[in-house]
């Protein structure tokens, strides 16, 4: 059996215990052990001259043919812990100078929004309502307006009050990516086409090309969630974001994208919805990269069987949106089954106030009063500018 220092003798040329170049191999090996960058030479002091000795000790007797991951972790075994210490490099910190704010005299830039006064972007949103009621058709309307750079994206009809609601924040056209777990590619592109119709017959304006170069729709039904538990854990336990979640997220930065689509919640989460922990946690992982990407996600969600309820769930789910809007029918004082479906903003964290706009429609949702959104159908559009 070769022993650790006779290896280190033939790497070093000599049996001479004081040569230099043998001291040299076992310094390399002790910081590598160590988990050390290498020593200044300033720092050749006893603590030195002690990792020399502990690498030579812990190495008597090892086989030549044990591996080097094996050689290392029984050297990281035998090396006295306090010396480790000594020698291990201190963490970086977890909260960076990026991170903490003293001066507040500083200029900061306003506050950006997708859409104004209820989407903020750099944050993280809900969207919820009933199965069937229409809200990923409207999530994709709005798609569709950011692509285009129509900031009206949600036009009025003749009868409505001539102020529009809900404006985007700029008519720029910027890049979209809309994840879907429900609907096919085809049948988005249906819908989609419906749509870029529809606001080409109330204004001339827009066309598919524009659409087809900005809004990336992406199919992920079969591909599981984007945040869920570790493999082979159950949903009640810590969760991470996936593979999936990766490939997303770096779609939607490599383009640039304005905003974010997940639809829907029930498919991307794939955690307990009740636990708080779980749920803050990947709502403050898609924040954080809204915030890097000055982004808005907005996350479609179902609400629970019990009227009254916009979402399901644990309430962090609200807590940690900044935002927050339902499509339903009638509002809180008015929620009857023969009421006209109302798009409220129920939370807003950044916003002055919270609102509700009254819609009908198909395939545009239109803005509309009362009776119009009541009756049904599709109102007759005014001429309010849609772009």
């Amino acid at each position: 059996m070769t022993t650790f220092k006779e290896r280190l003798n033939a790497v070093a040329g000599t049996t001479d215990a004081d040569d230099e170049a043998l001291w040299a191999v076992v310094d390399e090996v002790a910081l590598m052990c160590l988990r050390s960058p290498p020593p200044s030479e300033s720092a050749a002091t006893a603590d030195i001259r002690e990792a020399r000795l502990a690498v030579l000790a812990a190495a008597e007797g090892v086989s030549d043919e044990v591996d080097d991951d094996a050689l290392r972790d029984a050297l990281l075994d035998a090396v006295d812990p306090d010396l480790l210490r000594r020698f291990t490099p201190a963490p970086e910190p977890l909260i960076g100078k990026d991170r903490v704010r003293t001066d507040h005299t500083a200029e900061v830039p306003p506050r950006r929004w997708l859409i104004e006064n209820a989407l903020p972007r750099g944050t993280a949103a809900l969207f919820t309502g009933d199965g069937g009621i229409g809200k990923s058709r409207m999530a994709l309307q709005l798609s569709v307006g950011v692509a285009q750079g129509r900031r009206l994206w949600l036009p009025a009809s003749a009868k409505s009050p001539q102020k529009q609601e809900l404006p985007l924040a700029s008519n720029e056209p910027e890049h979209v990516v809309y994840v879907t777990w429900e609907d096919d590619l085809d049948e988005m592109t249906r819908r989609i086409q419906a749509i870029v119709s529809a606001f080409q017959s109330i204004d001339g304006t827009g066309d598919a090309k524009g659409v087809d170069d900005r809004l990336r729709v992406v199919y992920a039904a079969g591909l599981g969630p984007v945040w869920g538990p570790m493999e082979r854990k159950h949903t009640s336990t810590v969760g991470d974001r996936t593979p999936l979640m990766g490939e997303i997220l770096k779609q939607a930065s490599d383009k640039r994208a304005a905003l974010l689509v997940l639809d829907v919640l029930a498919a991307a989460y794939g955690g307990d919805e009740n636990n708080r922990a779980l749920v803050r946690a990947f709502m403050s992982h898609l924040g954080a990269w809204a915030a890097d990407a000055k982004s808005a996600v907005l996350i479609l969600a179902h609400p629970p069987k019990a009227r009254g309820q916009q979402y399901s769930g644990s309430t962090d789910w609200q807590g940690a949106a900044r935002s927050a809007m339902t499509l339903g029918k009638g509002t809180d004082k008015d929620a009857d089954a023969h009421a006209g479906t109302c798009l409220r903003l129920f939370k807003g964290n950044y916003s002055p106030q919270t609102s509700s706009v009254w819609v009908s429609g198909h395939p545009l949702w239109i803005q509309c009063t009362p009776d119009e959104s009541r009756e049904g159908g599709t109102p007759e559009v005014g001429e309010h500018p849609v772009i």
